[in-house]
């Protein structure tokens, strides 16, 4: 299945981080990017798997207001608390779950919940999909070659 990925190039490097965040272990995106940033462009490579990484986590937005439509009143009391909090971090959340490997639905579902600002959780999550996807992309980049020449 990666190596379809691989075969369709550019469009590979936006549509598997795009179905990827989903099915994280049955479509091992990070593994595609890598070697499309050994094979293509690098940073055209990371552009268009953080656009796609970030659409696909923002799917879990919806996910989050759904959920909050069929809350119980007094559950949604005590989700509406960390309102506060979103505020005051939810960028930087949103921008840290989006740096690192750790589950993104984590954070998206509850902004979701809490009907936080669409455009800025976006935001924050495509620069930190970018940087993730930039350090990926161009190991591949530098590395591809030398895994290469090791197995072969």
């Amino acid at each position: 299945m990666s190596e379809l990925f691989v075969s369709l190039g550019y469009l590979g490097a936006f549509i598997a981080p795009l179905l990827g965040v989903f099915t994280y272990y049955l479509l091992p995106w990070p593994l595609i990017i890598f070697t499309l940033g050994g094979l293509i462009n690098p940073i055209a490579v990371a552009l268009l798997a953080a656009s796609g990484a970030a659409l696909g986590e923002s799917l879990y937005y919806f996910v989050g207001s759904g959920i909050s439509r069929i809350l119980p009143e007094k559950l949604n009391l005590y989700v509406k608390k960390g309102k506060v909090y979103l505020e005051k971090y939810g960028p930087v959340a949103v921008f840290f779950f989006a740096l690192t490997p750790l589950p993104d639905e984590v954070i998206w579902i509850p902004i979701g919940m809490l009907n936080y600002d669409k455009r800025k959780a976006l935001i924050s999550c495509w620069l930190g999909k970018f940087l993730l996807t930039a350090a990926i992309a161009f190991a591949g980049y530098y590395g591809l070659n030398y895994l290469r020449d090791f197995f072969t």
